[in-house]
């Protein structure tokens, strides 16, 4: 090409395949690569990318300037970083790898590209049951934070979680029960702020040495009597412990809870 006028992109053209640049390009496209990518970009048919859509740096994902927005694009041996990390992840559209002549010991090898996909479940024996996989407490939540306590319990569950318990405040436990009907609710005592209370530490303790694991923390607010459960709690139980969201505020600065 020596103009953009000499690219003909007419209605008989059912594809395009996008090849101006690889992924070493780390710099602006300027004059006829500007124009003929801002061209390829009007086209109203399937673009398809070769390795990377041109203009996309291969290392960072970033774009300088301008760069092709590909229907999907082929890339060959592994996914490049460019490919994975936006925006040239969204520029890259569907992502097909192609091993071509590569030895197997390249994509053979243990590393793992995580994708938007659903993953299955290993098969399960026949005669389990939910407590086979896992019995696990969850102090979550506060009549402000309903979200939280929500994802934490059901991603669990969807994760292949068994048993899920959500102790949390009285007072918001049937607005999540009919959003997480597979989850056992276990309404607590709340503070004025409808936070969890620290009436509710003994309990909640008891129940810690029935599970195999405790979540604390989703959603529980910054209210300095549930932050003083959380601390308590954390230090009554000797089961595996993850602290997560308001949580992390409660022990930041107690090293020895930390330490524990």
């Amino acid at each position: 090409l020596r103009t953009v006028e000499d690219l003909y992109l007419g209605r008989s053209r059912d594809v395009l395949i996008d090849a101006i640049f690889g992924t070493g390009l780390s710099r602006s496209p300027e004059g006829l690569h500007r124009e003929v990518i801002e061209r390829v970009n009007a086209f109203n048919q399937p673009i398809l990318s070769v390795d990377i859509p041109s203009g996309v740096n291969g290392d960072t994902g970033a774009v300088s300037d301008i760069a092709v927005r590909a229907t999907c694009t082929v890339t060959f041996g592994l996914p490049k970083r460019g490919n994975l990390l936006q925006p040239g992840r969204e520029l890259s559209g569907k992502l097909y790898v192609s091993h071509i002549s590569f030895p197997p010991s390249l994509h053979c090898a243990d590393s793992q590209v995580v994708t938007n996909r659903l993953a299955s479940l290993s098969p399960r024996p026949a005669e389990c049951h939910k407590g086979d996989f896992g019995d696990v407490l969850f102090v979550a939540g506060a009549r402000a934070y309903l979200g939280a306590p929500l994802f934490a319990s059901m991603s669990f569950l969807k994760a292949g979680g068994g048993y899920a318990r959500l102790a949390t405040p009285a007072s918001i436990a049937p607005l999540l029960a009919t959003r997480a009907s597979e989850v056992v609710m276990v309404p607590l005592q709340e503070t004025a702020d409808g936070s969890i209370a620290l009436s509710n530490l003994d309990g909640l303790c008891a129940l810690a040495d029935n599970v195999d694991m405790v979540v604390v923390g989703p959603g529980v607010s910054l209210n300095e009597e549930t932050q003083e459960l959380v601390r308590r709690l954390v230090s009554c139980t000797t089961k595996p412990i993850l602290v997560d969201g308001d949580g992390l505020t409660a022990i930041a600065s107690d090293g020895e809870t930390v330490r524990r």
